[in-house]
């Protein structure tokens, strides 16, 4: 009975062995030290440093590191003999600064170093000419130094969650950035010539100090995501109305009173989201042919446009807590399928809808507050 339960763990350890080895990814150090050249993708979680790094010059086919929640003070030297390595992601290991022997790495296309005590971006990575994607989410970071304009490798920079005041001028050299995530920061104004930057395809500013964008953005022809929501927009920025491949527009939590009638020039656009601005009406016009969500959440809408209808694609309605009173006719809204309103003053002619459209889901959000 002991000698079968022995065989039987015995060959599960050894099947998840073989399994990991065969696609060359691993979260145990132990087992990846079993055949160190066959380990392709190291994954680990509150690893024993100490041991890791005392083996890391065996790994030499390692392409992808991943560490996460690890204390890290120092990086070891062995680490610049990872030739191969193409990704590293240090996540929560309680970084100061970027380790100098990154440098190393020169075929690193990945970078990301998230959640640490990192204060300064080191010029060293320049070094890099193969880097894709720098993200450095969650740290310390106020400054930019001018040499990124040195990264044209670069198509992914991610800065979230830092105390970043200012952009340099450089950044806008970075013309192969196709994704660019400022979210969480302290920017009030961006470089004049941002609009440089015209292969950006996801551009997120949420949560910044921001009161306007530069002309120069009408160049930003690629662009399909545009994020700007908790910013201090008191008006609706008027080169949104040159990105014609937009799809998703958020610009909620913003004080702009007014949403322009020439909005029905994004006739790509399929996410509206306007939730907590000063608006009290819609364009009477409005008809966005590609639009799938509008959210229009904590506002001071009374009514909404009737030529709604021509929203052929529209299947997410959401506007709670606006002091509107009537539904739209049925054949307005027929291809709702999600419907967000007030169902404690419920709009007249809501239970028709309920009637026309049983599988329409309807609700009001529980603890929704409108206080900014």
């Amino acid at each position: 009975m002991l000698k079968t339960a022995f065989l039987l763990l015995f060959f599960r350890a050894f099947g998840s062995h073989l399994e990991a080895q065969q696609h060359g990814v691993y979260r145990s150090l132990a087992s990846a030290l079993v055949t160190p050249d066959s380990v392709y993708k190291l994954d680990l979680i509150e690893p024993d440093v100490e041991a890791l790094f005392g083996a890391i010059d065996q790994f030499s086919n390692l392409r992808n590191l991943k560490l996460s929640n690890v204390d890290l003070t120092s990086f070891p030297e062995g680490i610049g003999q990872l030739t191969q390595l193409e990704v590293l992601y240090l996540y929560d290991c309680k970084l100061q600064k970027i380790p100098e022997e990154i440098r190393l790495l020169t075929n690193l296309k990945r970078l990301a170093v998230s959640f640490g005590g990192i204060k300064e971006i080191p010029c060293f990575l320049s070094d890099l000419n193969q880097l894709e994607v720098l993200s450095l989410v969650g740290n310390q970071i106020k400054d930019i130094p001018a040499c990124i304009g040195n990264w044209t490798s670069l198509k992914v920079l991610n800065f979230r969650d830092n105390p970043i005041t200012k952009l340099p001028d450089a950044i806008c050299k970075l013309t192969g950035l196709n994704r660019l995530v400022l979210r969480g920061n302290k920017i009030h104004q961006l470089p004049e010539h941002f609009g440089d930057l015209r292969n950006l395809e996801i551009l997120k500013l949420q949560h910044n100090e921001l009161s306007e964008l530069p002309a120069s953005m009408k160049q930003m022809s690629n662009l399909r995501v545009l994020e700007v929501g908790t910013n201090n927009f008191t008006r609706f920025p008027p080169v949104i109305l040159n990105f014609k491949n937009l799809i998703v527009l958020q610009l909620g939590v913003n004080p702009i009173d007014e949403i322009p009638s020439a909005i029905n020039q994004l006739s790509k656009l399929a996410y509206l989201l306007l939730p907590m601005t000063n608006i009290t009406k819609l364009p009477e016009d409005l008809h966005l042919s590609a639009l799938q969500e509008l959210n229009i959440t904590c506002n001071q809408i009374t009514e909404l446009p009737e030529k709604l209808n021509r929203c052929f694609n529209l299947k997410v309605l959401r506007f709670s807590l606006n002091p509107i009173r009537k539904m739209l006719p049925m054949k307005f809204i027929k291809g709702i399928e999600i419907l967000e309103i007030d169902l404690d003053t419920q709009p007249e002619g809501i239970d028709q809808f309920k009637a026309f459209h049983p599988d329409t889901k309807i609700y009001q959000p529980k603890g929704y507050s409108c206080q900014k």
